[in-house]
C-alpha cells in the first residue's frame, strides 16, 4: 500500500515543523505545516479506504466480476488524492481561521 511512503513523509514534515516552532520567524509555517500534513493523512486514509470498500461492494452489486477489483483499485485511488487535497485545504483553512483571529487580537490590543 502507498501509505507505507505516505507517513514516513508524513512524520519528516511533523518533525520539520517541530524544528520551525523553535525559530519567531517561522513559527506560523509550523503551525499550518503540521495542520495541513496530519489532516491530509487523515483524510487520505479515510476517503481511500472508503473508495476501496465502496467500490468493490458496488461492483460486486452490479455484478463487474473480474473487473471489480480495478473498480476497487481506481476508488483506492481517487480517494487517496481526493483526501489528501481536500484535507490540507481543510487543515490550511483552519490555521488560517486560527491565525486571523489570534493577529486581530494582538492589534486590538496594542
Amino acid at each position: 500500500m502507498i501509505f507505507f511512503l505516505i507517513v514516513p513523509l508524513w512524520f519528516v514534515t511533523i518533525c520539520v515543523g517541530g524544528l520551525l516552532i523553535f525559530f519567531r520567524a517561522t513559527r506560523w509555517l509550523s503551525a499550518y505545516l503540521m495542520t495541513s500534513a496530519t489532516l491530509a493523512v487523515v483524510f487520505a486514509f479515510v476517503a481511500s479506504l472508503l473508495g476501496l470498500v465502496g467500490l468493490a461492494k458496488l461492483g460486486d452489486a452490479i455484478g463487474a466480476g473480474n473487473a471489480s477489483g480495478l473498480l476497487a483499485l481506481g476508488g483506492y485511488g481517487i480517494g487517496l488524492l481526493a483526501g489528501g487535497f481536500s484535507g490540507a485545504v481543510i487543515g490550511v483553512a483552519i490555521v488560517a481561521f486560527f491565525h486571523y483571529r489570534a493577529r486581530a487580537r494582538l492589534t486590538a490590543r496594542a
